[in-house]
């Protein structure tokens, strides 16, 4: 059936619609924690484990053969500018901080651990209302599960626990960065800007910077205290 929409006062039609019959993919087994979707592919993560679907192919596979019961997310990693024909990835969260590293088959192809690399301080959040303190020490190693992934950038991917906020790059098994953020209910990314809703319904905005760039804005709106404590405390990083 087609469906116009007629929303001038001339009675042309502003937009045209067209709907196909509706048809079940799968059907799963659990309540779905996310979806992701690209080259039309769909990617599905639920209570207990992740699914591949080709849409166009109708074909489905399960990622993995170990379950898992909780809230675990999962996304797809596009292959950057410059890798050529390289296929997209994806990569899966699992219990105790560890990652799946996922071909465009589905096929697993490694496992990453992020549970002793998340044993350093947080990173303070520079803020204008709040003074910068940081302490180097080393914490007990975190075995977390986040409950979704966010592609962030061609390198990197974003979660969040009722913690913080923490950014991998999962390729090189590193973890960028770690922030106490708490209460976060879910994220949106757009570009380097996080916009983080918290459970009492309240939304914080994040610009993700450079060291040096956030030095340089602080120095252009002239915090000049503030812009030599950020050089001091990443000076190893300059």
């Amino acid at each position: 059936s087609t469906i116009k929409v007629n929303s001038s006062r001339h009675g042309k039609a502003a937009a045209a619609f067209v709907m196909f019959p509706v048809q079940i993919i799968t059907t799963i087994d659990s309540r779905v924690v996310q979806l992701d979707y690209l080259d039309g592919r769909l990617l599905i993560s639920s209570l207990t484990r992740s699914y591949l679907c080709d849409t166009e192919r109708e074909k489905f596979w399960k990622i993995g053969n170990k379950e898992r019961d909780g809230e675990f997310g999962a996304c797809f990693f596009p292959a950057g500018k410059n890798s050529g024909n390289q296929q997209p990835l994806i990569y899966c969260t699992r219990p105790g901080s560890r990652m799946w590293e996922v071909n465009f088959e589905g096929e697993v192809l490694s496992t990453h651990q992020f549970k002793q690399l998340l044993s350093s301080s947080p990173l303070p959040i520079i803020s204008l209302q709040s003074d910068l303190q940081y302490n180097i020490t080393t914490c007990s190693p975190q075995s977390l599960a986040f409950p979704k992934l966010l592609f962030l950038s061609e390198h990197y991917v974003m979660s969040w626990t009722e913690r913080g906020i923490y950014i991998f790059l999962p390729q090189s098994v590193q973890v960028l960065l770690w922030s106490e953020v708490t209460n976060i209910q879910d994220i949106s990314v757009y570009k380097n800007e996080v916009f983080c809703l918290h459970l009492d319904g309240k939304v914080s905005h994040f610009s993700l910077l450079p060291v040096e760039r956030c030095i340089d804005r602080l120095l252009k709106r002239s915090f000049w205290s503030l812009a030599a404590r950020v050089f001091c405390l990443f000076q190893n990083t300059l």
